[in-house]
């Protein structure tokens, strides 16, 4: 069975047993994979073989280089101030932003959880639409995150051409928080989504930082993607009995793996400044000086083609001491 196919069975047991998607995604990834890569000297005819682990959902390799693309966004967001103290007001008791916190919720009795996750991208754009009649022309950075009840709450960090003021807020437990000046507004803003409750709030720059009851919002919101299965206990049965956090970590990284959705998207304005920030880097000193492989050797950087996959544990423990799969070997698969 192919990977593909073997998504869209799981998805028919996200309803009756959720347990069973999520299981099946920790299986796939833990099951060890490897790129076969191959480097030739033309002059020489001297071949060099090489084997490193593969990026896979949920492995630490992933988790590096979606934490990479998060430093990246962090990085892209400095230099430039989208918050202001309208003057003549008290100190750190109005704003004026242009970055909004969303969180965007689904009632568990409007659709069911197959129905929430297939049909989440029609949403969120119907959303994204509705936001730009009510508030203007946008950009965003959207992750769509698990609950510990297997549905999506979508988050999203709002980019606006024109900042909107925000109004200091204290709750009963002194939690301080930037809310939109009436909850009419907000209610406005809740009619484009019709699956259940949103939560709006505003970030406000301190200096070269970003800042909501959250602390970092796009550290907040991108969390569960930057941590990988390793991480969790070795027994993880029955799921119901994991923390809450835990939980929604798996949620979150097997869902987006059952439906094939991107780790998080990033439109506009967002776009183009994580472009530039990652063209500086591209054209700039390379932060890599070497590759590891399968036994943790470095090896100096060369131009490599991909020659296939390596995906069985006793074929990569083969290959870590042959340097190549050996003759006969049926445990790897060509590059096609």
């Amino acid at each position: 069975m192919t990977l593909s196919r073997a998504r869209q069975y799981l998805q028919f047991y996200v309803d009756e047993a959720s347990d069973l998607l999520v299981e099946g995604f920790i299986s796939w990834s833990r099951q060890p994979l490897a790129l076969w890569l191959r480097s030739t000297n033309w002059t020489t005819g001297e071949m060099r073989d090489l084997f490193v682990e593969a990026s896979k959902r949920g492995n630490w390799l992933y988790r590096q280089r979606q934490q990479d693309r998060v430093d990246d966004l962090n990085e892209a967001m400095k230099g430039r101030t989208f918050s202001t103290s309208p003057k003549g007001s008290r100190e750190g008791e109005l704003y004026q932003t242009q970055l909004l916190l969303m969180t965007l919720t689904v009632a568990t009795g409007e659709l069911s959880r197959h129905e929430a996750w297939s049909s989440l991208p029609g949403y969120i754009n119907r959303f994204r639409s509705h936001l730009t009649r009510r508030l203007g022309p946008h950009s965003a950075l959207t992750v769509r995150e698990g609950t510990a009840n297997g549905y999506p709450a979508p988050h999203m960090i709002v980019l606006l051409d024109r900042p909107i003021p925000v109004k200091k807020h204290r709750s009963i437990d002194g939690k301080i928080t930037y809310r939109l000046m009436s909850y009419r507004e907000k209610q406005d803003l809740g009619e484009g989504w019709p699956l259940g409750n949103i939560d709006v709030e505003g970030i406000i720059s301190r200096g070269d930082e970003l800042e909501s009851s959250h602390g970092s919002p796009i550290q907040y919101i991108t969390k569960y993607l930057t941590k990988s299965v390793n991480e969790l206990p070795d027994s993880l049965y029955p799921l119901k009995e994991l923390a809450g956090g835990e939980l929604t970590h798996l949620y979150t990284l097997a869902m987006n793996w059952a439906y094939r959705y991107h780790s998080f998207d990033i439109s506009g304005e967002l776009r183009e400044r994580l472009r530039a920030i990652q063209s500086r880097l591209d054209t700039g000193i390379c932060k890599v000086k070497f590759q590891l492989d399968l036994s943790m050797e470095a090896h100096p950087l060369w131009t490599y083609e991909m020659m296939g996959f390596v995906a069985s544990r006793v074929c990569i423990d083969c290959c870590k001491g042959e340097g190549k799969p050996p003759p006969g070997c049926r445990s790897y698969f060509l590059r096609t």
